[in-house]
């Protein structure tokens, strides 16, 4: 008897002792996102087809970094992010025009109200609620430049965007707003 109080107790006392193990998922950003995670400095140009009107975009700023969330009962998640500030030509009063923020395989674009609505230059597009309406084409040439692996996204505004991979938005077709026409990708530079 004095012997299974004695182990009792000790059972007691170890599994009192014992830390609680947490369980760790680390979420990376998926590589055919990263690949869109453009560095300080990077620009693009765009020149609509019929009225000849130029718009730039200019990135001014970067971040990346992980950040933690506790759910309970032993687990935490880290997840990996990128953000990125970046002007337009169209910037009233000086503010930047978006901030985006890549995590694992999603994008999540923050626009601020100093800029007019529509937006109409963004980098590149990701978040598509219905995938099967994604478009691929080995190539698309535009002006004397020739783009590699480029998807076609037709968004609920009814705007094409033409997306080349470590490029970004080469192409887009507007539809329904004040923008209407073709913009093409004119000069950029990718920063490394």
């Amino acid at each position: 008897m004095r012997t299974n109080i004695f182990f009792c107790a000790s059972l007691i006392v170890l599994t009192s002792c014992h830390k609680d193990e947490q369980n760790y998922d680390y979420i990376s950003i998926n590589p055919e996102i990263k690949s869109q995670a453009f560095k300080t400095g990077s620009y693009w140009i765009f020149q609509n087809d019929s009225t000849k009107k130029v718009d730039c975009t200019f990135i001014y700023y970067t971040r990346n970094g992980n950040y933690t969330e506790y759910h309970g009962l032993g687990y935490t998640s880290i997840t990996e992010y990128y953000e990125m500030w970046y002007y337009n030509q169209n910037t009233i009063t000086g503010f930047p025009s978006f901030k985006d923020r890549i995590e694992s395989i999603e994008a999540e674009r923050t626009i601020t109200t100093n800029v007019y609505e529509p937006n109409w230059q963004v980098i590149y597009i990701l978040k598509v609620p219905w995938k099967n309406y994604v478009q691929y084409f080995d190539s698309l040439q535009i002006g004397t430049h020739i783009f590699y692996k480029v998807e076609k996204v037709t968004t609920s505004d009814s705007t094409d965007y033409y997306t080349a991979k470590s490029i970004g938005v080469v192409k887009k077709v507007v539809r329904d707003t004040i923008d209407r026409g073709i913009w093409n990708l004119l000069r950029w530079k990718i920063s490394k």
